[in-house]
C-alpha cells in the first residue's frame, strides 16, 4: 500500500504499469472472448516484466515489478489450461430417456427409484428430473446397504471402490425385488425398461423373524427369504415387536416425502409392523399420530416402526444423533477456558525508575 501511495518516480513506473496493464487485457480477452492467442498474453507478461525490471531503478520498483508478472504469469498460465480443456458433454441419451419416462407415467410422492449404470447418467441428474437411484448418486454408502447390493448381486462386498458399486449389481438389481425400481436397464443391450408392478415401498408386515444381526438378515434376504411376509428383525430390537396375529390386513400409503422425513398414512385391522424400502440409520426416528415411537432396522437396511390397529399417521424423521452432547461438550470448553483466563495471576507492575 505504500508502494501504490508513493510509488517511485521515473518513466519506468509509468511504462511498466501500461504493459502490465494491456498483458491482464489480453488474458480476459483470451478467457471471456475465446482470444485464439493467450500466448501473446503470456508474452507480454514476461516483456512487463522484464521492462519494468529493466526501466526502475530502486529496489522497490524492482520488486513490484517482479512480484506483479508472476502473479500475472500465474493467471495467464491458469487460462491458457482452462481454455484447452475438452468441453461438457451436455448430451446424456440415458439420462433423456429416463426423464421421459418418468414424465409419461403416474406422477408419485416419493421419487422414483431408478437402478442405471453411472456413467450413463450425470452425478446430479436425480437432482434435476426428480428420481432416486439405490446407491445416493455415488456417494459414500451406507454399510447395511452396500453389503446387501452386493450380497444379493453374488459379489463379495469388499470390492474396492464405496463410492460406486461392483458393475455386477446393476443388472442383478431387477430380481431383487426390494428396491421398488420403477426404470431399470438390466442387460447390456442399452433398451431402458419400466417395471410395471414393483415392490412396495411401504407395506405392513405381521410375522417377524429373530437374526443375531444385520449381517444375517442381509445374508438371509440374498438367500430369497420372504421378507414381504415375514420380517427379519435383529435381537436387540425384538423386545418393541406386537405378537404376531397372522397375515396382516390392512394398507400403507407414502403421503408425504422430504429430505430428512416422509409420512405414511396406515389402516391396519390389528397391530403390525409398518415396513419402508428406506435405509435405516442411527437417528431415524417414528411419530405415530403426533407420538414419538422407535424406529427399527429391520430386513437389513430398512426402516420399521410398529403401528397399532386403526387408521394411523406415522411420520419418519432425522435427527443428527450426538447434537446436543457435542453442544454441551463445546459449551464446558469455553467455561473452562473462561475460567483459566479469569484466575490467570496478573502480570508484575513494571519496576519505577528511579
Amino acid at each position: 500500500m505504500g508502494l501504490l501511495a508513493h510509488p517511485p518516480g521515473g518513466r519506468g513506473w509509468r511504462i511498466g504499469l501500461i504493459v502490465l496493464a494491456g498483458a491482464a487485457a489480453a488474458i480476459l480477452l483470451g478467457f471471456r472472448g475465446g482470444f485464439p492467442a493467450v500466448e501473446l498474453g503470456l508474452l507480454g507478461l514476461a516483456a512487463a516484466g522484464w521492462l519494468y525490471w529493466l526501466w526502475s531503478g530502486d529496489g522497490n520498483g524492482r520488486g513490484v515489478g517482479g512480484l506483479g508478472a508472476v502473479a500475472l504469469l500465474e493467471a495467464g498460465l491458469m487460462v491458457h489450461g482452462l481454455n484447452r480443456l475438452p468441453g461438457y458433454v451436455t448430451d446424456f441419451p440415458a439420462e433423456s430417456l429416463v426423464s421421459r419416462m418418468i414424465a409419461d407415467r403416474e406422477p408419485e410422492v416419493a421419487p422414483v427409484r431408478v437402478a442405471v449404470p453411472p456413467t450413463l447418467l450425470r452425478e446430479n441428474s436425480g437432482m434435476i428430473h426428480g428420481y432416486a437411484t439405490p446407491v445416493g448418486f455415488e456417494s459414500l454408502s451406507l454399510a447395511r446397504t452396500w453389503s446387501y447390493l452386493h450380497r444379493a448381486a453374488g459379489v463379495d462386498p469388499g470390492h474396492a471402490y464405496n463410492t460406486s458399486p461392483s458393475g455386477a449389481v446393476y443388472p442383478a438389481m431387477p430380481g431383487f425385488g426390494s428396491l421398488n425400481l420403477r426404470i431399470v436397464l438390466p442387460g447390456n443391450d442399452g433398451v431402458l425398461r419400466r417395471i410395471a408392478q414393483p415392490d412396495p415401498r411401504a407395506y405392513l408386515v405381521a410375522q417377524f423373524q429373530k437374526v443375531p444381526g444385520w449381517p444375517e438378515a442381509v445374508a438371509a434376504m440374498a438367500g430369497g427369504h420372504p421378507f414381504h411376509e415375514v420380517a427379519l428383525v435383529e435381537t436387540a430390537f425384538a423386545a418393541q415387536l406386537p405378537a404376531g396375529s397372522g397375515a396382516a390386513a390392512g394398507s400403507a400409503r407414502i403421503t408425504r416425502f422430504t429430505l430428512n422425513s416422509l409420512e405414511v398414512a396406515v389402516d391396519s385391522l390389528a397391530p403390525a409392523l409398518l415396513v419402508l424400502a428406506e435405509a435405516w440409520y442411527p437417528g431415524w426416528r417414528a411419530e405415530i399420530n403426533g407420538h414419538e415411537s422407535a424406529c427399527l432396522p429391520v430386513n437389513g437396511w430398512m426402516r420399521a416402526a410398529v403401528v397399532p390397529a386403526g387408521r394411523n399417521q406415522v411420520r419418519f424423521f432425522f435427527r443428527q444423533e450426538g447434537r446436543r452432547e457435542g453442544a454441551l461438550l463445546s459449551l464446558a470448553v469455553v467455561l473452562l477456558l473462561g475460567g483459566l483466563c479469569w484466575l490467570r495471576p496478573g502480570r508484575p507492575a513494571a519496576a519505577e525508575s528511579a
